[in-house]
């Protein structure tokens, strides 16, 4: 089971990211692009601990630094995905249970969170797709896309989670 659970969690990144580099990048949606990639990040760490999140982060930060057309420093994307991913499961280890509360409370932290560790390393190593005066726009419209991306995308996780946990009465999102 627990390779079923790895595959599906690979598949779920590798999705996520050709979807946000092909499509969501295209839209033109005003402020952020919608970060699919960090909701999925967010998801494995809100069920699977700190740990994993920050493993699942890590390499889905490398995928996207890999996948063209990139214009940021190599690694960047690994390190804030890392961050967001460790840090869900954080709050959900310190949590007796996972609730809606919770999860909405780990989808706009990490938005938030990872728009901030972004444009602050960006400025760091002078990225010049930095611009300070869209950043209040980036963090609200970030936060605003993760939450609607994650009311879907959270409860389709949790299901297969538990259909392919081993203890599937343990699990529930109250």
């Amino acid at each position: 089971m627990i390779v079923l659970r790895i595959g599906l969690a690979v598949t779920a990144l590798i999705v996520a990211a050709v979807v946000q580099g092909v499509v969501l990048t295209r839209l033109g949606l005003p402020g952020a692009t919608p970060d699919l990639v960090l909701v999925i990040v967010v998801t494995i760490g809100l069920l699977k601990g700190p740990t994993a999140g920050g493993i699942a982060g890590f390499a889905a930060g490398l995928l996207l630094d890999l996948l063209p057309p990139t214009d940021t420093v190599m690694g960047l994307s690994s390190l804030v995905l890392m961050l967001a991913g460790a840090g869900a499961g954080a709050l959900s280890e310190t949590a007796q249970r996972l609730t809606v509360w919770r999860v909405i409370l780990a989808l706009a932290t990490t938005a938030g969170g990872s728009v901030i560790v972004w444009s602050l390393l960006s400025g760091l190593v002078n990225t010049p797709a930095v611009v300070w005066a869209s950043v209040p726009l980036l963090l609200v419209t970030e936060v605003g896309y993760c939450l609607v991306m994650g009311s879907i995308i959270v409860p389709i996780a949790w299901w297969a989670e538990r259909i392919t946990s081993p203890r599937a009465d343990e699990w529930s999102l109250a």
